[in-house]
């Protein structure tokens, strides 16, 4: 005769060993639910199943592919506080935290643990974060751009505030104005184009208007700008001399030069009506 399978007169409870009733759906001593949808068929198996009867399916191996995806999500959620990601970090740990399948009962302690952690973390990076943003911004206030840069950009990005980020990105655009100005004048002095450095030297002064560099190339720009149209009024070209003398810095634009400037035009004027 053949032997008949029967079904067990009682279920045990994986998670505090209680017996229930074959038609119990939670387990009468600790609310533990007894029964799961199949990986493979999607019908009802015991949690305690190695393979589905419905459809033959490899429940402890599905098991272990969900024992690998919370492993994953945990080491996700160590990434990204790492990172700085904190709210991803925590995100990812609190589902792994209200897992209720006893199964996973190491991964939710470990998650719970790790949440209080990455809480402390989060909390200690974000104080020390919002005292250099509070520094740098009374740095910019004294119009010390490079220590705001500096400053700022030791921050982790993930812990800048809205107003910190705009506060960077002005620096940074002015950062990058100062160093093509610092190019482009470095290129007119090697051309001798004095037209040129001087309104770039204008332009650096307003930058940095306390900057001895920027102050002595001003005046000698201002000397040979000026030398340079008073050769050319003495040989009759008053429209080139006054371009030369309006590219005097204006910082080196004294009584003597509104004087030069004052004839100079009156010249040109007297010549055109002549013309």
């Amino acid at each position: 005769m053949d032997s008949q399978v029967k079904a067990p007169a009682a279920v045990t409870c994986g998670a505090c060993t209680a017996e229930n009733t074959t038609d119990a759906k939670y387990c009468r001593g600790c609310g533990q639910s007894l029964y799961e949808a199949c990986a493979g068929c999607g019908k009802s198996v015991l949690l305690s199943q190695k393979f589905c009867g419905s459809c033959g399916a490899d429940l402890v191996a599905a098991l272990q592919t969900r024992h690998d995806r919370h492993q994953a999500s945990m080491a996700d959620a160590v990434k990204a506080a790492r990172e700085y990601d904190y709210h991803h970090a925590l995100v990812l740990l609190q589902k792994l935290a209200t897992l209720k399948d006893y199964r996973f009962r190491d991964t939710a302690e470990h998650a719970e643990e790790a949440i209080g952690k990455i809480e402390m973390m989060r909390d200690r990076a974000t104080a020390s974060a919002q005292k250099v943003i509070a520094r740098s911004k009374v740095e910019f206030d004294n119009g010390n751009h490079a220590e705001v840069g500096r400053l700022l950009d030791a921050v982790p990005a993930k812990l800048l505030d809205a107003d910190a980020k705009k506060l960077l990105a002005k620096v940074k655009a002015y950062t990058a104005e100062v160093t093509d100005l610092a190019t482009n004048l470095t290129a007119a002095i090697e051309q001798k184009n004095w037209p040129l450095v001087g309104g770039l030297v204008d332009q650096a002064l307003v930058h940095s208007p306390s900057d001895k560099q920027y102050l002595q190339l001003a005046q000698q720009v201002a000397v040979k700008l000026l030398a340079i149209s008073r050769q050319m009024f003495s040989s009759g070209k008053y429209s080139a001399a006054l371009e030369q003398l309006q590219a005097v810095p204006v910082g080196q634009r004294d009584e003597d030069y509104e004087i030069i400037s004052k004839t100079y035009h009156e010249v040109e004027w007297l010549s055109l009506i002549h013309i």
